[in-house]
Formats: C-alpha cells, sequence, structure tokens
C-alpha cells in the first residue's frame, strides 16, 4: 500500500519511476552556516531572517556542533521575532510587498507544481552546482508565477501560503544576485 502512495505522489510531481530516477537533491548541508546573519538574525537581504542551521552567526567560530544549531535557533529566532515586531511597529506595511486587499477563501483551487517548479529554479541557480546564467530567466518566471498566484482569483489555503512565499523569497534571493552582480 506504501509503495501505491509514493508511485501515486511522485507521479502527481511528474516523475514517473518506471522511466526516470527519483530526483534527490542534499541542499540543505550545503547550506548549513552559509547565510551571514547579524545579532538580530538579519541577512544582507532587507527584511530576509535567518535562524539555526542556515545561519551563520560567527557565536561559535568555524566549528559548528549539532547543539550549537539548537543555541542558534533559540536565541536567533527569538532576536528576531523581537526585532520584526518592532518593525512592524515603525514600518509602513505597505512597504512589506504588494497583496491583494481581499483574499477571497472560496476562489479556485491552485494549479498544481508551482512549488515544484521554484524549487527547481532555485536548485539550479544557487544548490550544488549552481548555474549563474540561469538567474536572470529564474527571475522572471518567479515574477511570472508570483503575479499569477496574487492575482489568479485561488482560495487562500496553506498550499495558496506556501506557494506565493515560496516565490516571494525566491524573487527577493534571485533579485539580489542580480543586484550583486551590477555592483
Amino acid at each position: 500500500m506504501e509503495r501505491d502512495v509514493l508511485k501515486s505522489h511522485l507521479l502527481e510531481e511528474n516523475i514517473d519511476i518506471t522511466k526516470q530516477w527519483i530526483p534527490v537533491f542534499p541542499c540543505q548541508h550545503y547550506l548549513m552556516g552559509g547565510i551571514d546573519v547579524d545579532l538580530y538574525a538579519r541577512s544582507t537581504v532587507d527584511r530576509l531572517y535567518a535562524a539555526g542551521e542556515c545561519s551563520h552567526t560567527g557565536v561559535h567560530g568555524a566549528n559548528r556542533l549539532a547543539s550549537n544549531s539548537l543555541l542558534e535557533a533559540l536565541v536567533f529566532s527569538r532576536r528576531a521575532a523581537n526585532d520584526i515586531t518592532k518593525r512592524l511597529a515603525t514600518e509602513n506595511n505597505a512597504s512589506f510587498g504588494d497583496f491583494p486587499d481581499h483574499e477571497d477563501l472560496n476562489g479556485k483551487e491552485l494549479p498544481h507544481g508551482f512549488r515544484t517548479e521554484i524549487r527547481k529554479i532555485m536548485q539550479d541557480c544557487h544548490f550544488v552546482i549552481p548555474k549563474p546564467e540561469a538567474v536572470p530567466d529564474g527571475l522572471k518566471r518567479s515574477k511570472e508565477i508570483l503575479d499569477t498566484i496574487n492575482n489568479g482569483g485561488y482560495t487562500v489555503n496553506q498550499d495558496f501560503v506556501e506557494a506565493r512565499s515560496l516565490a516571494t523569497v525566491a524573487c527577493i534571493v534571485l533579485q539580489e544576485d542580480i543586484d550583486n552582480d551590477t555592483k
């Protein structure tokens, strides 16, 4: 039974295990400690915070142990939450992006595949063997996906929020890549 569920899920992701390998990406380990942050978990990308395994705080020096990530996740995530709370109280919320004024909880179902496509874009542009030349096209497509999600009249549910969050972060990261290349 579990095999049928797995096969069905893979087919939903457009992966036919009778014809192709199941893609496995060890990306998390390549990012461990790679995002530079300050003492409030702020990255170099405005309004993007990082805490835990992905962050590089500098508080433990070059050696990272498993227990370090727990400390970093607890301390730096709390500091990030406090910083975000202060920032929300003092900044115009409109500066946090354009989202529809009214979100219909009963819209049409979000098409399948946006999250998978964004994951592929980010893996091509950043992870194990990055392709910097793919960044402009990746940013263009990520913006198209975000626009479709924001303006498609879709039901606001967990899938919608996750897809919109992934598309938003992809746009921020890829735009930062382009901005850094022009400096």
